[in-house]
């Protein structure tokens, strides 16, 4: 619900100057804009730090296939312990290739995330980390966690996804 929420402006929403309108009206002065859809971004962060289990990354990668649905739109994967190394344009759970197993620094992975100024950064964690800065205006921050994990930042979305 909360995926859906934010990108719930998708369709023909956005005018644009790129190309007139085909609708100008003959001999007219008047550009007119032309509408242009909305294409959402969105950077999917995986916790792949230590504390992170097998079964909890599963579930992660899992989850990837059903937020690019509910974004309508593929989506970039960052899987992330201290750095990480972002895979575009996923729509399928087999393209997510996971590395890492050190430490977590997720106020880095929210700004890696976050450049390009996605629509949203959804963070999918065990919640056992530092969260620094929020990330820019513009870009919705949505965190997963295990039902009764640990507290995530005040000025992100928490939704609790994983567990029993």
């Amino acid at each position: 619900r909360q995926i859906r929420g934010t990108f719930a402006k998708a369709g023909m929403s956005n005018y644009s100057y790129d190309r007139p309108s085909r609708r100008q009206p003959r001999g007219s002065r008047v550009v007119l804009p032309t509408m242009r859809d909305y294409r959402p971004t969105v950077t999917v962060v995986i916790d792949t730090s230590g504390s992170m289990g097998n079964d909890l990354l599963g579930e992660c990668v899992r989850e990837v296939p059903a937020i690019a649905r509910a974004a309508g739109a593929t989506v970039d994967v960052l899987p992330w312990d201290m750095t990480g190394k972002r895979i575009r344009n996923v729509h399928a759970a087999h393209q997510v290739k996971l590395e890492g197993g050190g430490g977590t620094d997720m106020g880095a992975a929210v700004a890696e995330a976050s450049k390009g100024r996605p629509t949203a950064v959804i963070v999918l964690t065990d919640g056992e980390t530092g969260w620094g800065v929020p990330p820019p205006r513009g870009t919705r921050l949505i965190v997963c966690v295990p039902k009764g994990g640990p507290e995530t930042p005040e000025w992100a979305t928490r939704v609790e996804v994983f567990g029993e």
